[in-house]
């Protein structure tokens, strides 16, 4: 984002120099906003009687996360917004080599900013907001768009879930036949039996590796088919983006090109993983349960303990 000076005729008068104040922000903390959205926001921001209903009506329409007030400034919060016992709006920028508080202030007269120091803040109100939009998976484009195009492609899907499940139940009888020798052949000295018995998982090991060729065709055909379509959808939209708007970089229009791949591969990844390989993990339980009783508790347990920092880093991730 490039600095520009700001319509003095924009700035509501009944809230002095906010409007300045918030694009100065947005600014020296290098986040993007919509100058349109930003004017409505304030705007309808004007019936608050405090700075703090002030600013809560702002953040309510930006969708932003609340700001956090303070008495004393923290070097560690700043840029920060400052407020006065006028109700004039300011950006607190920063700290001097002399110890000094360094304010921009917005001057609506001469619409140009000024710079002054303070040795101590007397009389204000510090507002640390952050101007970055928090990540919504309900309004992301991208994530709905790479969605879409899975759930196009359905039936591959589906047959991929289905190979999943037959490989994961072949899987199981190499447990059973374990348990069979222990429990039946061993005893009884039937070798006949276990003649039978590893001829029968010598075929279930057949059919599991056929299986897992089969998904993986059919997961090939999925990606393939993804691909093609959102490579078609990516490229019409790179194409009807203005070229002022374009990454100054050629290096970092290329990452964002690719990044749709990787959005891509973790969502295919994702929809296996949960439709298929979580199901089949209860379903394991569920056997561990009618066989050895209690013992199943343990592979619930880790599953739930596996589940619980799954969603403590996904806040985390938000946050």
């Amino acid at each position: 984002m490039t600095e520009m000076n700001v319509d003095a005729a924009t700035a509501a008068p009944e809230i002095p120099g906010l409007f300045p104040s918030l694009t100065r922000l947005a600014i020296l903390q290098r986040k993007p906003v919509d100058r349109l959205a930003l004017q409505e926001a304030v705007r309808l921001a004007q019936t608050g009687s405090t700075p703090e209903a002030v600013l809560k009506t702002l953040v309510r329409q930006l969708r932003l996360k609340p700001a956090t007030w303070r008495d004393t400034p923290d070097l560690a919060d700043l840029p920060a917004l400052i407020v006065d016992a006028g109700g004039r709006w300011q950006v607190l920028r920063g700290k001097s080599a002399s110890g000094e508080w360094i304010i921009d202030s917005h001057d609506p007269a001469t619409n140009a900013w000024s710079e002054s120091a303070q040795a101590e803040l007397i009389g204000v109100r510090i507002a640390n907001l952050s101007l970055a939009v928090p990540y919504d998976p309900g309004r992301s484009q991208v994530l709905r768009l790479v969605t879409d195009e899975i759930l196009a492609n359905r039936g591959l899907l589906i047959e991929a879930m289905v190979g999943g499940l037959l490989i994961a139940l072949l899987g199981i009888l190499t447990a059973f036949y374990t348990l069979h020798v222990y429990d039946r052949v061993i005893p009884n000295a039937a070798y006949q039996t276990l003649l039978v018995l590893t001829a029968g998982v010598i075929v279930g090991i057949l059919l599991e590796y056929a299986a897992k060729r089969v998904r993986a065709r059919l997961y090939d055909e999925l990606v393939s088919a993804v691909d093609q379509r959102l490579a078609r959808s990516v490229y019409l939209r790179f194409l009807s983006v203005r070229l002022d708007q374009l990454p100054p970089s050629v290096g970092s229009l290329a990452s964002q090109l690719r990044g749709y791949e990787t959005v891509r591969s973790f969502l295919v990844g994702l929809s296996s993983h949960l439709l298929v390989d979580a199901p089949f993990g209860l379903l394991f339980g569920l056997i561990i349960a009618l066989i050895a009783g209690p013992l199943a508790l343990i592979p619930i347990a880790f599953f739930v303990i596996a589940l619980v920092i799954g969603l403590m880093q996904m806040s985390k991730i938000r946050a």
